[in-house]
């Protein structure tokens, strides 16, 4: 899915920010990027360290209110986004 910036659904945080992209691949919900949003960055290789941090970090911290953004690459961005399904 896509969304030129000219969209009225276009998220106006990303429209509002210095050089936003002219258009915006997405997947998932839209409507989610309404919510507070959660950037999660790291390393591509992953330790045990960095997963036991996103298992206890990312619970806690994302809820029903809250939405987690990354470029979904290889390791730390990617577990993010499984800790946040496995929570619910």
């Amino acid at each position: 899915k896509w969304l030129s910036i000219c969209d009225p659904d276009y998220p106006v945080a990303l429209r509002e920010a210095f050089a936003p992209p002219l258009i915006l691949f997405y997947r998932g919900r839209l409507p989610l990027l309404s919510r507070p949003l959660l950037g999660v960055v790291g390393a591509r290789d992953c330790t045990n360290y960095s997963f036991e941090v996103m298992k206890k970090l990312i619970p806690g911290t994302v809820s029903n209110t809250m939405a987690i953004v990354s470029g979904l690459a290889k390791g730390v961005d990617t577990l993010a986004h499984q800790c946040a399904i496995a929570s619910g």
